[in-house]
């Protein structure tokens, strides 16, 4: 019988808890099921075509991300006063422009990222400027699962291509290894490596940025200068994480074979990357709050 009242008692607690809220998630309401219709169908086209491509794996991760980030705080969302009804309508038609044309022209750039500006203008019509900073952190990151047309993607990770290749081979040919390139292809021995996007694309880029990202959105620093030197080393430490698998790959490649350097061998370095590039951000960090350690030692010192 006692265990039956504390049950039915937190399950008491657990409804007081929620009932304060049921008014304003019921003033919510049409604005979350119109961005459900919106977006739904996006995201299951994105299901469909897109996010089964490896590069393109971290959509869901960061709309998951994004969609609890805005659920633990819609207690405070709810409790603010305010709104900003002529600049959120002006970001609200802007985001829907941005869609009606992605869509209908089959422009995913477009498409996907419309949704900032549409989550953006919602919120400022409903709690105005004091809602948008209270959401700014799930806002922003979705613009994480933007999906980039490939021209730009070859545009931008093309240099970065080929100084990976080119830092590869000048430290292998360094190091007595029988190596060459031309362009992003990588001689050595008799089997050739091509430094493809999965290796060195913009999409990973953009993933270990958005881990970076989140690691400081949830370690919540007050130093803006510690931030902003973690923000700013994201992407210098993701390209030394990329150098590290093409490193990799090219030796595993040279030791074993070309097809030891693909399949599971190749996934598998991608989580070496993954896990170089989130040391690195925790090495950096642990250095900088070490740094802040001796400092206030030596102004507190005798």
């Amino acid at each position: 019988m006692a265990v039956t009242a504390q049950h039915q008692h937190g399950h008491g607690e657990a409804r007081g808890a929620i009932a304060p809220l049921l008014p304003g998630l019921a003033a919510l309401a049409p604005v979350l099921l119109c961005l459900s219709l919106l977006y739904g169908l996006t995201i299951l086209d994105l299901a469909r075509e897109v996010w089964p491509d490896p590069q393109q794996g971290h959509g869901p991760f960061i709309l998951a991300i994004a969609l609890g980030a805005a659920a633990a705080r819609i207690r405070l969302f709810l409790g603010i006063e305010g709104s900003a009804p002529v600049a959120g309508t002006a970001v609200l038609l802007l985001g829907l422009a941005a869609y009606a044309l992605g869509r209908s022209q089959e422009i995913l750039l477009f498409e996907t990222a419309s949704i900032l500006p549409v989550i953006a203008g919602s919120v400022l019509i409903l709690k105005g400027w004091p809602g948008l900073r209270l959401l700014w952190f799930p806002v922003v990151f979705l613009g994480f699962w933007i999906v980039w047309p490939g021209w730009l993607i070859d545009g931008v990770t093309q240099p970065l291509k080929i100084l990976l290749s080119d830092a590869t081979v000048e430290l292998l040919y360094r190091l007595g290894f029988p190596v060459g390139h031309s362009g992003v292809a990588i001689t050595i021995g008799a089997y050739q490596v091509l430094i493809a996007d999965a290796c060195s694309g913009l999409n990973s880029l953009l993933t270990l940025t958005a881990v970076g990202v989140l690691y400081l959105y949830i370690c919540k620093y007050r130093s803006l200068t510690r931030n902003l030197v973690i923000l700013a080393a994201l992407v210098p430490i993701a390209i030394f994480a990329n150098w590290l698998r093409v490193i990799a790959l090219t030796l595993i490649t040279y030791a074993f074979g070309a097809e030891a350097g693909e399949g599971f061998v190749h996934d598998f370095t991608g989580l070496f990357l993954f896990s170089t590039a989130l040391l690195g951000v925790l090495a950096l960090d642990g250095l900088i709050g070490l740094g802040g350690v001796f400092s206030r030692a030596r102004r507190a010192g005798p």
